[in-house]
């Protein structure tokens, strides 16, 4: 998501500079909104759209917390044993 927003705002802030001109303020405009709109798109349309079409059900509460855990049954590792100098 980082990379998609970072690109939509240099591409909107690359144009910024022509936005007042007479010649090209309208343009500029046009293609500010149409990049901040489909940005939007993009980010809510198509993951939405995953979400309905393979029937994505929302996990139980705490199931999230209850499998960021460790297992209780499995033991720490064993710390490793110092190489000896000889």
């Amino acid at each position: 998501m980082r990379p998609m927003l970072l690109t939509a705002a240099a591409a909107s802030l690359g144009l910024v500079p022509i936005a007042p001109e007479i010649f090209w303020g309208p343009m500029a405009f046009a293609m500010i909104g149409g990049i901040l709109d489909g940005t939007a798109l993009t980010l809510i349309f198509p993951p939405a759209l995953y979400v309905a079409w393979f029937r994505i059900k929302a996990p139980p509460k705490g199931a999230a917390a209850a499998a960021r855990a460790a297992p209780a049954d499995v033991a720490p590792a064993a710390p490793a044993e110092p190489a000896s100098a000889s």
